[in-house]
């Protein structure tokens, strides 16, 4: 572990250090290392030979730090020269690299026991259809009593469900929702340059077709006969230089360098598919069930003799899956450490190092980008290019924050079951080979396009018109570097509300502002003195905060939980309250629990309100400064920040007015989804069931009334934070009504319920982010300097 420490200390630190440079005549950029500023070099685009580091070249964190962006398509010409560029930075050849006796020898004794599964598997398909012939042909005599008729043909349904069961995923083919868009030789000569390189190197047969989609990932796949494909994900050439590029191609043009093994594997997931699919996928023979159930008293106990046969397969074809995916993961890890020696000798050990650590970084950024592209759309832009747009958002990540990512990449441990070695362990594994790499290329990936950004742009629009459909409007689109400043924006704001508020505040417990405050006459002096004084406050009383607010949030889950049960238990389910800290098992100890947790949470909330009191009148003094002249001309743009406080203070209070009818209304949907949930899960029948749809309907119709008040109540208030459309209100951003739910009242109901607690919540935290940072810059306007922030796993709610 030091070892690996180390090494992600020196990605951090000065090792992928450059200095990013662009040609004076053409515009294309470079990343280099620190040692060549100064130095002469040319244009691999146009030949244009300039110093590097002159006043065109910046300070960059490392050269798969930012995506890089073009200036336009480039000419034959142009990509021929970077084609002699990269091709240029080969030094020598790969080693021999053979398959590893290890990985051979976890392959056949994987392959051995997964045919061993795959027979009993079809011995139980070859047994459910005799069994199920054997039955019609010979027990025909019962069929002439009462009970002989139930029997014959609950065994028949049961026999030909099963065997149903276990044929059909012989046959099933998963349907693959990803958009791929295929690249030509023709078009695309520098990639399919290197990629023909990189064939030659690794001795692996040369891909039929190259295709680019918006997965963070690059995989080679054979398609049956027809030769082998390449996907490359653009996310991973707008975050990678031209060097990890070819390693990761390299990395999977290896897999087929394997022979035999891959087939093999190939198999081994087949027969894992199989099983999992008997297993995990259930609806249709459950349908049966339950129609069977639903025809009648006869039927009724057709269908539990079938469903207590289902379930005895389905136990036995578990217990198959876990067998096999525990043989299998071995086996897949093998694989993907041999395959990693292609990488590994290519660029070298520690470049190896430093891509997983980059694409674990993209990964990263991908995993918080749904949330920033639901509110850039929620706000009426998008982004034109999702792969330098998602490079963008680890560039605005925080840097307590990423700590903590690169510290959970350390902790990363390899799992029984996992088909990939953990990052750590991969790492570890190629600084133990200590390979020096034969291709070294700083240039960025991008480059090796014609127009990667125009590749980007044309995914990106198509992958918006598939997922919003007849939503989808061109005028949605935003280059990206103007909403890089939105996210520049954020990120400070962000950082900001960690350490004016300590990381201990709750957007479900809305700060207030005592209208007494506004009476107040104080002097500038008075009220930073005062903001010092509070500050010192906040400081000493933090620690007592967060365990106050600990305690709220685990009242707070218990309570959610409690209600749900009771819930349940109201309508005559019954509950299995073991486990739980209070009794629940009685709609009236239910009720005493959930009376008994809201009593404590009424204590912890007393505690709580004279900090919150304390951190409102920080914020409050902070902004009423803002309002003295002597205050504001010290501020940069200061009478525009005024204008920001004043259209955001009146929603802020009009959320806090509603905080009670807001966790109401969080209540009813979580009761509303607890409904449908069971319903589908459970299949409840009879009185139970039609209880819950009175429940169901009720909650429904009382969701619609609340949400109905909010829209009419906030639909005056003007939208605080940035809107494309003109005139919007707090009401028509939160309540968004959805046309195709229409003919179903009660789910758009639910719908729209839903998105007004999200929608309503980020508007909340993103108005207390900017308020905070606002704070700040009129605090050290007046000589108080940020608080320090506090440990980032303190300030996540």
């Amino acid at each position: 572990m030091p070892v690996l420490f180390r090494f992600l200390a020196s990605v951090r630190g000065g090792y992928m250090t450059t200095i990013r440079i662009q040609c004076p005549r053409c515009g294309q950029g470079y990343a280099l290392q620190p040692h060549m500023q100064g130095k002469r070099v040319a244009c691999a685009r146009c030949k244009t030979t300039f110093t590097a580091g002159n006043a065109s070249a910046s300070a960059s964190s490392g050269p798969t730090r930012t995506a890089q962006s073009q200036t336009g398509p480039k000419t034959d010409t142009e990509l021929q020269a970077v084609a002699q560029h990269v091709l240029g930075c080969f030094r020598g050849s790969l080693p021999p690299i053979g398959i590893s006796f290890r990985y051979q020898l976890g392959v056949v004794i994987s392959t051995l026991v997964l045919l061993v599964l795959a027979a009993i598997y079809l011995g139980l398909i070859v047994g459910a259809a005799y069994f199920t012939y054997w039955h019609a042909v010979n027990n025909t005599v019962i069929i002439t009593g009462g009970w002989g008729f139930i029997f014959y043909t609950a065994g028949l349904i049961a026999g030909i469900t099963v065997f149903a069961a276990m044929i059909v995923p012989l046959f099933v083919r998963r349907k693959d929702d990803t958009r791929y868009y295929e690249l030509t030789r023709e078009a695309e000569p520098a990639l399919f340059a290197l990629i023909d390189k990189l064939v030659e190197e690794v001795g692996s047969p040369s891909p039929r077709r190259v295709w680019v989609n918006l997965e963070n990932n690059a995989t080679a796949i054979r398609r049956g006969f027809g030769g082998l494909e390449l996907h490359i994900g653009l996310p991973l050439v707008a975050g990678l230089r031209a060097d990890q590029l070819a390693g990761v191609i390299a990395h999977e043009l290896g897999h087929f360098t394997q022979g035999w093994a891959s087939s093999m594997l190939r198999l081994n997931g087949r027969i894992i598919s199989w099983l999992g699919y008997i297993v995990f996928e259930s609806e249709w023979h459950d349908r049966i069930v339950r129609w069977c159930r639903r025809a009648g008293s006869i039927f009724e106990f057709v269908g539990m003799i079938t469903s207590w046969v289902m379930r005895g397969v389905r136990f036995v074809f578990w217990c198959l899956f876990h067998a096999a995916v525990a043989v299998a993961g071995f086996m897949m890890r093998e694989q993907e450490y041999d395959a990693d020696q292609f990488e590994i000798w290519l660029n070298g050990s520690r470049m190896f190092g430093h891509t997983q650590t980059r694409v674990m970084e993209l990964e990263f950024a991908q995993s918080r980008i749904s949330d920033r592209l639901e509110e850039f759309y929620r706000s009426g832009r998008l982004p034109d290019s999702f792969p330098h747009f998602l490079v963008n958002e680890w560039e605005m990540t925080p840097e307590d924050l990423r700590s903590i990512v690169y510290h959970t990449l350390g902790q990363q441990k390899t799992g029984w079951s996992d088909t990939h070695p953990s990052t750590p362990d991969r790492i570890r594994h190629a600084l133990s080979l200590e390979a020096p790499g034969v291709f070294h290329c700083d240039l960025p990936a991008g480059v090796l396009f014609r127009d990667f950004d125009g590749v980007c742009r044309q995914a990106t629009l198509d992958h918006y018109r598939k997922v919003l459909g007849d939503r989808f409007r061109p005028d949605l689109i935003r280059p990206v570097h103007e909403l890089a400043e939105a996210l520049r924006q954020e990120s400070e704001a962000e950082l900001a509300y960690r350490r004016f508020f300590q990381g201990a505040i709750r957007t479900s417990r809305p700060l207030r502002f005592d209208p007494l405050w506004e009476q107040e006459e104080c002097t500038v002096s008075q009220l930073v003195a005062a903001l010092d004084q509070r500050r010192r406050e906040i400081l000493a009383r933090r620690e007592v905060a967060d365990a106050l607010f600990k305690k709220w949030d685990e009242r707070h889950e218990e309570l959610s939980i409690v209600e749900m049960l009771r819930t349940l238990v109201d309508v005559g389910v019954p509950v299995d309250a073991s486990k739980m800290p209070r009794r629940v098992g009685t709609a009236a100890q239910a009720t005493v629990a959930a009376a008994e947790i809201r009593g404590e949470l009424g204590q912890i909330g007393q505690s709580l309100a004279s900090w919150e009191n304390l951190l409102a009148r920080r914020l409050f003094d902070a902004l009423r400064l803002l309002g003295s002249p002597e205050v504001m001309q010290r501020i940069p743009d200061g009478e525009a920040i005024y204008r920001q406080v004043e259209k955001m203070m009146p929603a802020t209070r009009a959320i806090g007015d509603a905080v009670a009818t807001l966790e109401h209304l969080g209540v009813l949907c979580n009761r509303f989804q607890l409904i449908v949930d069971y319903v589908q899960q459970a299949k409840p029948e009879g009185a139970v069931l039609a209880r819950l749809d009175d429940v169901w309907h009720q909650t429904g119709n009382e969701i619609a009334t609340l949400t109905q008040s909010l829209f009419a109540a906030w639909n005056n208030i003007p939208f605080p934070l940035e809107h494309s459309q003109a005139g919007m209100t707090l009401g028509g951003y939160v309540y968004v009504p959805e046309p195709e739910l229409h003919d179903k009242p009660l789910i758009h109901a639910y719908k729209i319920g839903a998105s007004l607690l999200d929608r309503t919540g980020s508007v909340l935290w993103r108005c207390y982010a900017r308020l905070a940072m606002i704070g700040e810059k009129i605090e050290s306007a007046v000589g108080l300097p940020p608080l320090p922030s506090p440990a980032v796993a303190k300030a996540e709610d």
